[in-house]
């Protein structure tokens, strides 16, 4: 175990040595590079540093927000309409009935389709039987 840490330690702390790199053809005239030396007549190519961009160069800040204006709007907002009590009766009882009995388009075996339709059934249940709750 001592052995292996030693052993890391020494592959960490060693900086990576640039070795050279070898170009020559081959009988072909392909060109071949590799970091062996080849018994063929060759040349030996230094790479430079390409990546030498100042990145300091540019001192970033975040972009100044924009304020949205509010506009106002000259639209009159919909109030619901007046109903009477009868009529909300007949729909109460009518969003009751289709959740109640809403079994879904025969053959369709979509469950993401009819659970949304029967959402949207209670939806609206919900919403003229609390109307209808609230006149009593």
């Amino acid at each position: 175990m001592v052995r292996f840490n030693i052993l890391l330690c020494l592959l960490f702390s060693v900086p990576l040595l640039a070795s050279p790199i070898y170009h020559s053809t081959d009988e072909y005239g392909r060109s071949v590079y590799g970091d062996s030396v080849p018994h063929k007549p060759h040349k030996e190519i230094t790479i430079e540093n390409a990546n030498d961009y100042d990145w300091r160069q540019f001192d970033y800040s975040q972009p100044k927000s924009r304020k949205k204006k509010k506009r106002k709007s000259k639209r009159k907002k919909k109030s619901a309409p007046k109903l009477s009590f009868d009529q909300l009766r007949t729909k109460c009882q009518t969003a009751r009935y289709r959740y109640q009995n809403y079994r879904g388009r025969g053959g369709n075996d979509d469950w993401g389709k009819y659970k949304a339709k029967v959402i949207k059934y209670s939806e609206k249940r919900d919403y003229w039987c609390g109307r209808y709750s609230k006149r009593k």
